[in-house]
């Protein structure tokens, strides 16, 4: 394998060979062009994947863009503009089986409790008996250290039906991180469920303002689609129809198993 770099695109690629002398890797995998950078800065690359770190301050969720032979992907990253290299980074690594290539998303190894919870969640060991109530709970708790990593830890907690004892955490997630749209998709969810109409509407708000934004985790964007097709007050639906109708687009093309929206398409940049 090399690795061929410019100013514009880093390509992970593969010398061309004749089939018969490797019989294994035939036919190689496709392509793939780092394309595009926004928030964020290339940090080091190597012959499977790259490193990147946030530019501070945050003003919405990371992206990096891809082209995977002749698809196009784009990433969220969960960067983190509060912490000190190496512990703002994350990695993309390309996974490849047969001829088909595709991109998984890693903390950075010093974001330790963030790497657990991922790790949970890629192996689906997700149950509230298990520890990963304490590690999800541990990444609220160190919101103003890890943004993103509270972010992931709300979703995993809002899972397994453990978030409503934790809401203050979440409001101050949603109300000091504004560029972190699934905070305030999970504030919504909780208020959703709310007795009182004015907090309902509050959720709503916070809800339909969300929406608007890419959100950093897979979790986020099925979360938002959930609540605004079944928000229990009658006088937003036109509104949320139409949000609803814009996000099943991106949900159509996103890749279910990533941990970080990862969107793919045949056109360049959907979202």
């Amino acid at each position: 394998m090399i690795q061929v770099r410019s100013a514009e695109t880093t390509r992970v690629t593969f010398e061309d060979s004749e089939p018969e002398e490797y019989p294994d890797s035939w036919p190689p995998p496709e392509p793939i062009d780092l394309t595009s950078l926004h928030g964020c800065v290339l940090r080091s690359s190597h012959s499977t994947g790259w490193e990147f770190t946030p530019i501070v301050p945050l003003q919405e969720v990371p992206t990096v863009g891809f082209r995977i032979g002749r698809r196009y992907c784009t990433m969220s990253l969960p960067l983190n503009p509060a912490g000190d290299p190496p512990l703002d980074a994350c990695t993309v690594e390309v996974v490849t089986t047969g001829d088909q290539s595709v991109l998984r998303m890693a903390f950075a190894p010093g974001r330790r409790v963030s790497r657990m919870v991922e790790g949970l969640l890629r192996s689906k060991e997700l149950a509230a008996g298990s520890d990963i109530l304490d590690q999800a709970s541990d990444l609220l708790l160190e919101k103003y250290f890890d943004p993103p990593g509270a972010a992931l830890g709300g979703l995993t907690l809002y899972r397994i039906d453990l978030l409503t004892k934790l809401r203050s955490w979440i409001e101050n997630l949603s109300r000091d991180f504004m560029w972190l749209p699934d905070g305030s998709i999970l504030l919504a969810a909780l208020l959703r469920q709310s007795s009182d109409l004015s907090e309902r509407r509050r959720g709503l708000s916070l809800l339909l303002s969300a929406a608007g934004q890419r959100p950093m985790y897979t979790d986020g964007l099925s979360l938002a689609l959930e609540l605004l097709r079944r928000w229990p007050d009658d006088p937003s639906r036109l509104q949320r129809q139409e949000l609803v109708e814009r996000l099943a687009i991106y949900a159509a093309y996103a890749d279910w198993n990533a941990i970080s929206l990862t969107v793919l398409s045949d056109e360049r940049e959907l979202w």
